[in-house]
């Protein structure tokens, strides 16, 4: 079986109103990946039922609360960015944050 390239860390509804979700990449991706992606998780989660659903990208689950490499939020319609540095910024982050 073909892995997805991506494994869903945690997902969050609150109130009826937004649905957010911390998504793990195997590696980086581009922007129509993301899309991809986001648009697989909105539709198997019902994504329709919320104003607002937030996708955040993390190359790593060290990463989680440190700020995604990458976003797709629909509110209502889907907008996709990468925020992420280039590798050799994000080893260098990473390392000196895990001194």
């Amino acid at each position: 079986m073909k892995s997805k390239g991506y494994k869903i860390a945690s997902y969050f509804i609150f109130k009826d109103e937004k649905m957010s979700f911390d998504v793990i990449l195997k590696k980086r991706v581009q922007n129509d990946r993301l899309t991809q992606i986001a648009t697989k998780l909105y539709s198997d989660h019902n994504g329709i039922d919320y104003n607002r659903v937030f996708i955040c990208f993390y190359l790593c689950p060290l990463d989680i609360g440190h700020g995604a490499w990458a976003t797709a939020n629909y509110t209502p319609i889907l907008d996709v960015k990468v925020w992420g540095k280039e590798r050799e910024e994000y080893d260098k982050a990473r390392d000196k944050r895990n001194q």
